[in-house]
């Protein structure tokens, strides 16, 4: 199921979704729904699965926007109140939410609604009709493989998975493959061939896509099972992807390291920690490489939370209520965590320590309660490490805390087990994405030998960020300081620019520019990397904001280079000028145009 925001301010800005942006013909949802024998014989034969005469059973419906919410979220429940509960001290004692948030978190809805989801009770894939929906026809994709999925292979249960990171694996195998299919059936209406295509899903293991709304096990979910499913895909097409559904990853280490899916590396033994005398068991289970470095997430940046979770080899942790001291006051209730990680080696085991201990240490001097209406945990975490065995206190005092108490937690661990490789010897071909096709960003400048391309970000506090081809854009450019103010560089086929300037005319309304406010000026030419170029401007009447299409053609016609800049005020609009002055071609003849096909599939 497909869980992404709708707005289209979602696309552009760096925090945005990380998801196509390609024109569409009106109603994708309802030309499907009044011919949906047709859309799922051209996504089967995409996918390779024959649906037979059965294509004809697999019902797509298009709702309008009420009533399709209305339809998911009956689908959908907010979990009850003693789960909401449950959910707020895992929260609290993993410090998911800052303290002051969790209570707004929990009152808040589940979950943002999403576009599209199938419904595996009644077989029906379900679409919101939304005409102005820039990526309606990857969320069609998307719904009707996971309804291919369950005619072929059967719908595990998820929520009878009991291990928490075998059930996130789970699921990332069933949205790794509708996410896969959704994005080559996209892009190959482009011309797009597969492997540039399967170049930018794979990129997504390596931290290079811009952050997903929905929070980290999204990210993982969607992004790096697109990656997991690019990396199967190259070793063996959707043949290949077909065993691994029937023999999904049971660990989330193997998702974000698909070769040791194939090799069978499985999860070390742990134990979950008891609770102590007197304290009452709230909840236990694993978190995973994914859900570690989730964790690392709330003190440190992607890729350094990224390489401290790597070399995960298993982990378990239970949270316990506490006695309070006998104490009768009915305010929030003390929380115990205690949390036994395995790792593949000393250097891991010692690197994550070193993680923890810096997010503690960097969160000195503030409040060490982190507490919810219910539930309170108190103090800094307690870090003990032997070997590639690493343990954590959180919710006791030191001085509590004995040797036996360690020794009794780190006794935990159980020896490794041998690997088991699921789909027998399968190799994988050496990564598809190389720097020469991202391009880098070194200091401030970034460059592209395969676009040809180079450009100079602002100085001051602003960042640069290689994102997504045909999705976020090639590069972002944001301001540290606010986040009305960024720019995009996109490569676009000509029959998506349109689409793209139209996009741009509308961010000042979702920066909440009121529409009598929009000031669109005349559309001028200008000058992009040295190209003739064609530009438009929409100012904000009486206000400081704006928004800058600039469009040059590439390729001798056959790809358009396009830069759209929002700014906040004139000093903004200012750096963001001298970016877009700064971009040249390195070449005049760039690998990128010789390896575009001559015709769109």
């Amino acid at each position: 199921m497909l869980r992404r925001p709708a707005p289209l301010l979602l696309l552009l800005p760096l925090a945005g979704c990380a998801t196509s942006f390609h024109p569409r013909a009106p109603s994708v949802a309802d030309r499907a729904a009044r011919d949906p024998r047709a859309f799922v014989r051209a996504v089967a034969a995409l996918r390779g699965i024959d649906p037979g005469p059965d294509a004809g059973a697999i019902p797509i419906v298009a709702l309008d926007a009420p009533s399709f919410a209305e339809r998911y979220l009956a689908s959908h429940p907010a979990p009850a109140a003693r789960e909401a509960e449950r959910l707020a001290a895992f929260a609290v004692a993993f410090g998911f939410l800052p303290a002051s948030a969790i209570g707004e978190t929990l009152a808040a809805p589940a979950e943002v609604v999403p576009t599209g989801f199938y419904d595996p009770a009644r077989r029906t894939v379900l679409l919101e009709a939304d005409d102005q929906h820039p990526y309606a026809l990857e969320v069609a994709v998307h719904e009707v493989v996971h309804a291919l999925q369950h005619l072929r292979f059967g719908l595990p249960d998820l929520a009878a998975i009991a291990d928490d990171d075998a059930r996130a694996a789970a699921r990332a195998m069933l949205e790794a493959d509708a996410e896969l299919s959704a994005w080559l059936f996209a892009l190959r209406l482009f011309g797009e061939p597969d492997e540039r295509s399967l170049r930018v899903a794979a990129g997504a293991e390596r931290g290079r896509l811009v952050g997903v709304r929905g929070g980290e096990l999204e990210r993982f979910v969607y992004l790096d099972g697109l990656a997991f499913a690019a990396e199967l895909y190259r070793a063996g097409g959707f043949a290949l992807i077909d065993r691994a559904l029937r023999a999904a990853p049971t660990t989330t280490e193997q998702v974000l390291h698909p070769a040791k899916y194939l090799a069978g590396e499985r999860a070390i033994p742990v134990e979950r920690p008891p609770p102590d005398a007197g304290e009452r068991p709230i909840l236990a289970g694993t978190l995973g490489e994914a859900g570690v470095r989730a964790m690392l997430r709330n003190g440190l940046p992607l890729d350094e939370a990224g390489r401290a979770a790597s070399g995960w080899g298993g982990d378990a942790w239970s949270i316990s209520e506490g006695t309070d001291g006998g104490s009768h006051d009915r305010g929030p209730r003390p929380l115990i965590l205690r949390w036994v990680t395995a790792w593949d080696d000393e250097p891991s085991a010692a690197r994550f320590e070193r993680a923890v201990l810096a997010i503690a240490n960097g969160h000195k001097g503030e409040s060490t309660i982190a507490a919810s209406p219910r539930w309170r945990l108190e103090g800094p975490p307690q870090v003990r490490r032997e070997g590639a065995r690493v343990a954590v206190i959180r919710g006791l005092p030191a001085n509590e805390l004995d040797e036996r108490s360690w020794s009794r937690l780190l006794a935990l661990v159980g020896a490794p087990l041998p690997p088991s490789p699921p789909l027998g010897p399968v190799a994988v071909p050496p990564p598809a994405h190389a720097d020469s096709f991202w391009g880098t960003v070194d200091v401030r400048r970034w460059s592209s030998e395969w676009l040809g391309l180079a450009a100079d970000a602002p100085a001051g506090r602003w960042r640069a960020e290689l994102g997504v081809p045909w999705a976020s854009g090639e590069l972002s450019i944001g301001s540290a300081e606010t986040t009305h103010a960024w720019a995009r560089l996109f490569i676009a086929p000509p029959e998506r620019i349109a689409a793209l300037v139209d996009g741009a005319g509308s961010v000042l309304g979702e920066l909440g520019v009121s529409e009598d406010r929009v000031r669109p000026l005349p559309q001028r030419h200008a000058r992009l990397a040295g190209l003739h170029a064609r530009s438009r401007t929409w100012l904000e009447w009486g206000g400081d904001h704006g928004v800058r299409s600039v469009v040059a053609r590439l390729c001798h016609g056959r790809r358009a280079l396009v830069v759209i800049a929002a700014w906040s005020n004139e000093e903004t609009r200012a750096a963001l000028d001298g970016f877009i002055a700064s971009l040249h071609r390195t070449t005049n003849d760039p690998q990128s145009c010789h390896d575009l096909p001559n015709s769109p599939l």
